[in-house]
């Protein structure tokens, strides 16, 4: 994959890239598209229930309380950012108050991590590059990286995504 230089002047390489790794699944034809939030929000209550199953079957109480000792814990934290987003969303009014709190907080925590990471990894790259100025622009660059990904849907319908892939 040939190297691309952002708008900021940081140089972009393979898998570091989603924009390039994003424009290599659309030639070669893996680029998916994503599955519709109803059947996302479906297959999720459908985990939910067969998790909460699993906890009555051992004779025990399903619970989203993490330090139970009489209790099943149902851990959200495995489940798919978009699963949890429906779930959280309380898509088709299939999820009850807790399921969406559960579902939030485990959001945050992933979002937490990615954001984590993101700076990290940033702040490793800014110490190879000694350079105030590009430890900004790399900051920049996550967060804007960190926004398209959150709203992705959103700036595909607008056409937002096209008109970003066309700089490239």
């Amino acid at each position: 994959m040939a190297q691309a230089e952002d708008a900021f002047g940081i140089i972009l390489r393979g898998e570091a890239d989603p924009v390039q790794l994003y424009l290599a699944l659309v030639n070669t034809g893996q680029a998916q598209q994503q599955q519709d939030i109803a059947d996302v929000a479906t297959a999720a209550r459908s985990s939910l229930d067969s998790l909460y199953a699993d906890a009555i079957a051992k004779g025990k109480a399903p619970t989203f309380n993490s330090k139970t000792t009489t209790g099943t814990y149902i851990d959200l934290s495995g489940f798919a950012s978009r699963t949890l987003s429906a779930i959280a969303l309380n898509t088709g009014d299939q999820f009850s108050t807790a399921e969406a709190d559960e579902a939030k907080s485990a959001l945050r925590s992933k979002s937490g991590a990615a954001l984590l990471a993101g700076f990290q990894a940033a702040a490793g790259a800014a110490h190879q590059e000694k350079s105030p100025i590009r430890v900004i622009r790399m900051g920049l660059y996550f967060l804007l990286a960190l926004m398209i990904y959150a709203h992705w849907n959103d700036l595909k319908r607008f056409g937002v995504i096209e008109k970003i892939l066309s700089f490239f």
